[in-house]
């Protein structure tokens, strides 16, 4: 008998497809939706193997709390010796830009200079003051796009952290970030599609997707957009 898989989620918009190859498959699931709950940690988790597939972009759709749950679920499952699809060591890197950069440097890559901050307005200037220009900001944790500013100057910057516009990154971390201007504002995505393979690079005969612009905007305006809330239809809470 095959073991029963248990989906830990938060966005809806990403589990038909899986729910669809899992019941064509007729392999045993269950689906725990992660936002708000509790982890008894006196009791054992079921026996199967678990798969997480939360976001770092919980908070866009009004779960902020999903990654905090999840990581003391991790903690219970592995505890216990349960096998988990993207553990506690995934899911590190998967909401902490500053841990993707550092693995990225381990391996021999380079990396744009950052400068991770925690604090107001006037800690965020001065981290500023040690940035070349222009420079951008972003959330260390957070995806499509989220807290991406360009700035030219210091003032415009100084403005940006004082204003309605300035939001600050869910885990309180702003990343400022050295800004590297590609040669041609597009990726090439390569691999084969068929068998879930995707890689951006200069793919020589893939088409170019030009959806994510990079083009210098000298008013500060964001760079990249995120989408809204997603319904909340057919799902499970823990």
């Amino acid at each position: 008998m095959d073991p029963k898989l248990f989906v830990l989620y938060e966005n809806e918009d990403w589990m038909p497809p899986l729910r669809r190859e899992l019941e064509r498959a007729e392999l045993p699931y269950e689906e725990w939706f992660v936002h708000e709950g509790s982890v008894n940690l006196g009791e054992e988790p079921p026996v199967g193997i678990f798969f997480n597939r939360m976001s770092p972009s919980a908070h866009t759709r009004g779960h902020l709390e999903s990654a905090d749950l999840t990581r003391a679920i991790l903690a219970w499952l592995e505890g216990r010796g349960r096998r988990v699809i993207n553990g506690s060591r995934a899911f590190a890197l998967e909401v902490s830009k500053v841990h993707q950069y550092e693995a990225l440097r381990r391996a021999g890559l380079r990396v744009p200079h950052t400068i991770a901050v925690v604090g107001g307005p006037e800690e965020l200037k001065r981290a500023a003051h040690k940035m070349p220009l222009p420079f951008i900001t972003k959330h260390n944790c957070g995806g499509k796009g989220l807290g991406v500013v360009l700035f030219w100057t210091l003032e415009e910057f100084d403005r940006y952290v004082h204003s309605d516009g300035f939001v600050p990154s869910p885990d309180s971390v702003m990343l400022l970030q050295e800004y590297v201007e590609s040669r041609e504002p597009f990726i090439n995505p390569c691999g084969d599609r068929r068998r879930g393979v995707f890689i951006c690079g200069p793919g020589r005969h893939e088409p170019r997707v030009s959806a994510l612009s990079f083009r210098p905007l000298r008013d500060g305006r964001r760079l990249l957009s995120h989408d809204g809330p997603s319904s909340s239809a057919g799902r499970r809470k823990l």
